[in-house]
């Protein structure tokens, strides 16, 4: 049995499903901080213990928020996947009136589809926690760059 964690992020709050099977999913609401994601961990492991899960599966669409949440996810023990946006399925009105439930379902019902029955989960490659150090590096060296000539001129 797996569990399955879908969450819709923004900066200021997660929106997330949480279930497994073919059950109807929990939806939740937690800070996008600390203390929110140590509450999502527990709840997580909570519900892991109550149904005797094997595994747990989260993910997230990805976004310019960074992959802290998906650090503490992975030191957790979990498995997580940061999923492309343009890849989840939507119609046409489906995008049009977006809101952070209906892509909180997008978002389990893919992950239901690969769980149950095989479907692809298009994961976006996260790189390494010392590449992004080092990348972190070259990106305020180029903000000096660019204050630097904004200065002079």
């Amino acid at each position: 049995m797996v569990i399955m964690v879908a969450i819709d992020m923004h900066v200021k709050r997660l929106v997330c499903e949480l279930g497994c099977g073919k059950r109807e999913p929990r939806r939740c609401t937690y800070m996008n901080n600390l203390t929110g994601h140590r509450r999502l961990l527990d709840d997580i492991a909570g519900m892991k213990q109550e149904l005797s899960a094997e595994d747990v599966l989260v993910a997230y669409e990805a976004s310019g928020l960074g992959y802290v949440l998906y650090d503490r996810i992975r030191e957790a023990g979990y498995q997580c996947g940061v999923m492309a946006p343009t890849e989840l399925l939507r119609s046409a009105s489906g995008y049009k009136k977006k809101t952070d439930k209906k892509d909180c379902s997008y978002i389990y019902e893919t992950m239901r589809g690969h769980v149950l029955a095989g479907n692809r989960l298009h994961g976006i490659w996260v790189p390494e926690k010392g590449l992004r150090e080092d990348r972190e590096v070259v990106r305020a060296r180029f903000d000096v760059g660019q204050k630097l000539a904004r200065a002079k001129t």
